[in-house]
């Protein structure tokens, strides 16, 4: 198959390059932001379960501020 522009395999390999670099940052951040809230949580003095009510305000939340949910 043809590329359709004449660089589009070269775009399409910088796009996958790019893409694959954002994951490799993106991870460790993550893992640093568990990783204080965890010292937090544990210098607060633990977690505690939300309620259902919690999570449906927390929910409702989110949902004004225009996020989209995984479940909802």
């Amino acid at each position: 198959m043809t590329p359709a522009l004449p660089n589009e395999r070269a775009l399409r390999e910088q796009v996958c390059e790019i893409g694959r670099l954002m994951r490799q940052y993106s991870q460790p951040k993550a893992l640093e932001q568990v990783a204080k809230v965890t010292l937090l949580t544990q210098l607060l003095g633990g977690a505690k379960p939300l309620l259902p009510e919690q999570i449906e305000k927390l929910i409702a939340l989110r949902r004004s501020f225009g996020f989209p949910g995984l479940y909802t």
